[in-house]
């Protein structure tokens, strides 16, 4: 038995960057992997979208060219998604063994016809073609078997158990396995493609790699594990895994450079790795795009994360559908109250004074004293947003989750106001705001919690208000820092959460240290 290792971290893992990994680096990182021995290279999408030479969607075969080291030892292949990120077959050439040495071609149960049908057209072509139906746990065993019969028709260079959510455990790995090792036909290879979810991506593929089979194999990995959700299977620790047990000879130290030279720099532009929300989401058979939505609210606990996700109709889990989950959001998160009285109340306190909404960011050592000094001189209202920090003379602590109101029950707080979303089991000492006239208009950003601050302190009379200690470029003028902002947002996200700001017709200045010199 010969397993191939097959690096799938410029189209997997651009689900995080939205495929834009950079001119030098999609050739230079290719070129890196392909000397440090890994059998196969995915290079990317074909489709119809491409984007130009900064991102790993390729229209062509002449655009996938030029980014193929000089001098190729192992093998390099494109997917094509069908009704994702598609090329039809129809506007490739005639397979040249020199540029693509495979397809990939990716598919739905409800799009099987087409795969069949394009597998065909690439074959005639030339091309070997990687059969790959996605959510194998999603079959049972006699689907499985009528899609073999097909497949051994087909005799494409590789079929594969896709693990798409992650959900998969040993058993179910291997025991599928070994119904379509002892079915398909001998000269196709077995391939495996998993998610790690449940953390288990790493322990299934040992598991496939000793097999009692004469069939070749091949495992999809990602250097780093880069991939959305969990990731998926790191390409470092399986090509190591490999080289220990002898079926492997590759130059692990290349893979640790390819990582350091191409990907490390990109981890700031999306997060991957293990997350209880993902594992909540791979327990329920469930897309992870459902948990990344829920998580990038920061507003649920994870219980409450988990009851929403136990929502999700089963038949609708498998594919992400963002107008579902964001109805169940709401319809989690409602819940009215009356503020007038707290409007009213707060009213008086502002009495023509300033706003100055603090994120936790302020918090950061060698910043605070210069934002006391602006407070003792302009003498704004401070509201600290999601937190408490008594290094701060807080007049209110505004809270839009249970995970920033947990604050309150260590006592010794100002005045705290509370949105009506947030279930509490017992009456607490604080002022209600209600959840629905706090919201904004944009789905993407209808609850950032500066923006539902600011529309419930605009009800309180606030004309004028100072932002400070938010997440870096969160709807900032040119995207600049707010004041030592904790961590970066997507650029759609701070321009449309900008957008809805500037809607408010508040005067709103965001505090940046060199702006504290000039207001001071």
């Amino acid at each position: 038995m010969s397993v191939e290792l097959l690096d799938c971290t410029l189209r997997d893992g651009g689900y995080l960057n939205q495929w834009k990994f950079g001119r030098r680096t999609i050739p230079g990182f290719l070129e890196t992997l392909d000397r440090a021995g890994v059998d196969v290279m995915e290079v990317g999408f074909l489709t119809g979208e491409a984007r130009g030479r900064e991102y790993s969607l390729f229209a062509s075969l002449e655009e996938v060219a030029r980014v193929l080291p000089r001098k190729k030892r192992g093998k390099f292949v494109a997917m094509v998604a069908l009704g994702e990120l598609e090329l039809d077959p129809g506007s490739l050439p005639p397979y040249d063994g020199e540029t693509l040495d495979g397809v990939r071609l990716s598919f739905r149960k409800g799009d099987r016809d087409k795969a069949f049908r394009w597998a065909r057209e690439l074959q005639d072509k030339g091309y070997p073609v990687f059969f790959q139906p996605v959510g194998t746990v999603f079959y049972s065993d006699l689907e499985l078997l009528h899609l073999v019969e097909q497949v051994n028709i087909l005799e494409p260079y590789a079929f594969y158990v896709v693990d798409t959510l992650g959900s998969m455990y040993r058993e179910q790995v291997t025991r599928r396995f070994h119904l379509l090792d002892e079915n398909l036909a001998p000269g196709i290879r077995l391939g495996l493609h998993g998610h790690n979810n449940l953390q288990l991506a790493f322990a299934n593929a040992q598991a496939v790699a000793a097999l009692p089979t004469k069939r070749p194999l091949v495992v999809d990995s990602s250097v780093f594990g880069m991939g959305r959700g969990a990731g998926n299977l790191p390409t470092e620790l399986m090509a190591q895994y490999l080289d220990r047990t002898g079926t492997g000879r590759y130059d692990v130290s290349l893979i640790l450079e390819a990582y350091d030279r191409f990907i490390a720099p990109l981890g700031q532009g999306g997060q991957w790795g293990y997350s209880v929300a993902y594992h909540i989401a791979a327990s329920h058979l469930c897309h992870p795009n459902y948990a990344a939505y829920l998580l990038e609210k920061g507003t649920l606990s994870m219980k409450e994360l988990a009851q929403i996700v136990e929502e999700i109709p089963r038949d609708r889990r498998a594919q992400y559908d963002q107008d579902l989950i964001a109805k169940l959001y709401r319809q989690r998160q409602t819940r009215e109250v009356d503020d007038g009285a707290a409007v009213e109340e707060l009213t008086k306190l502002f009495a023509q004074r300033p706003l100055l909404l603090l994120g936790e960011g302020a918090c950061q050592e060698g910043q605070g004293q210069r934002l006391r000094e602006f407070i003792a001189r302009r003498r704004p209202v401070v509201v600290e947003l999601n937190f408490r920090d008594a290094a701060f003379p807080a007049d209110l602590c505004f809270f839009t989750s249970r995970r920033g109101a947990d604050w309150l029950e260590e006592g010794g707080f100002p005045r705290a106001v509370v949105t009506s979303n947030v279930a509490w089991e017992e009456d607490l000492p604080c002022l209600w705001a209600d959840y629905r006239q706090c919201l904004g208009e944009d789905a993407l950003v209808f609850d950032a919690p500066e923006l539902m601050a600011l529309k419930f302190f605009q009800r309180c009379g606030v004309g004028e208000a100072y932002l400070a200690g938010f997440p870096q470029g969160a709807a900032c003028p040119l995207g600049r820092d707010c004041l030592w902002g904790p961590k970066p947002q997507s650029p759609d996200r701070r321009r449309r959460l900008r957008e809805q700001l500037e809607a408010l017709g508040l005067k709103i200045v965001f505090l940046h240290p060199r702006d504290l010199e000039d207001l001071l």
